[in-house]
């Protein structure tokens, strides 16, 4: 009597599926960290709000939100103030002030909590 067992690995269809998963959950964190961010910037011209905006890196597993050089050469001077003007944070809380909502997307993308 013979026994013969045959085991198909799934694994590459597995890791397809996270890294999909992975791509929408980084895309929905930059669009939520840009759009938060957006609320919170100083306006004066605008081109600060403009300048907001966000890279995903899916290669290195994050996502980079930011201003452009562009018009948005001055944040450094509202995000954490000067000697003549005081800070208006608005990259920083964003991001903090929203850590429940960002698990919630990856939560609702992977299942789980």
């Amino acid at each position: 009597m013979s026994i013969t067992v045959t085991v198909e690995s799934n694994l590459d269809a597995i890791l397809d599926e996270l890294d999909a998963k992975k791509a929408i959950v980084l895309e929905a964190w930059g669009q939520l960290g840009q759009s938060e961010a957006k609320v919170r910037a100083a306006v004066d011209t605008g081109d600060l709000r403009r300048s907001i905006q966000y890279d995903v890196k899916l290669s290195e597993d994050k996502v980079d939100i930011g201003c452009n050089k562009e018009l948005g050469e001055h944040a450094p001077y509202v995000e954490f103030g000067t000697s003549k003007t005081e800070a208006q944070p608005f990259l920083a809380p964003s991001l903090q002030e929203n850590t429940r909502k960002f698990k919630q997307i990856a939560e609702g993308i992977f299942g789980g909590g």
